[in-house]
């Protein structure tokens, strides 16, 4: 582990020099940072009138795709003097490289672990909305609720009720606490036991409003 200060809002500084060893190679390669992240969802009913939250929307915690976009920029300096210079949207720029590099096979494997979700979007879901709906406005992909194949049954429209399965393989890691249909929080797993472990939770809070 190294140590950290943080002299602002957004600017951190890690110092690394606790895992340093004179008698061993450090492989860079195999370091990785654990960022805790709070995502806060406030109901409303219009007219800026907050409501008491609900259970079953842990959907709203999809994040942009790849952990790497939590990085604006960064720069890298070994004994004070800078070998990385600061690159502004550093983000950007990996993360284009990852998509050019990965393939299928490590998306299954490693793409859960880096953010990516373990399957790529569903083109079946996209759909074009010309006027407001949840989804947005114009070419959306975002349902995360609904089916992976074509529609639901045949009688209903092609594409009727598809789901963007790669939304939903991101949202898969998050527990939901208060309304489990697995009934595996909080009979097996309670939200501190989730907490302690760093598993993502999605929790309704009713103090919080």
């Amino acid at each position: 582990s190294s140590v950290y200060t943080n002299t602002s809002l957004t600017l951190v500084q890690f110092d690394l020099g606790q895992i340093y060893n004179s008698q061993k190679f450090t492989n860079t390669n195999d370091l990785f940072m654990v960022v805790p992240i709070t995502m806060v969802a406030a109901f409303g009913a219009g007219a800026g009138v907050l409501v008491p939250p609900v259970n079953g929307n842990a959907q709203l915690l999809s994040t942009k795709t790849n952990f790497i976009h939590l990085i604006h920029q960064a720069d890298l300096q070994i004994n004070g003097k800078t070998i990385e210079s600061t690159q502004s949207f550093v983000n950007i720029a990996k993360h284009f490289q990852m998509l050019s590099e990965m393939s299928i096979n490590d998306l299954a494997t490693i793409g859960n672990t880096l953010g990516f979700g373990d399957c790529l979007d569903n083109p079946r879901s996209a759909r074009w909305c010309g006027a407001t709906a949840a989804q947005g406005v114009g070419f959306t992909n975002n349902d995360v609720i609904g089916f992976q194949n074509t529609g639901a049954t045949l009688q209903t429209q092609i594409n009727a009720g598809v789901a963007n399965t790669g939304i939903q393989s991101k949202l898969n890691r998050f527990t939901e606490v208060a309304n489990n249909y697995n009934g595996i929080a909080p009979t097996i797993l309670s939200a501190t036991n989730l907490q302690n472990e760093c598993k993502p939770t999605y929790q309704v809070l009713n103090t919080n409003y």
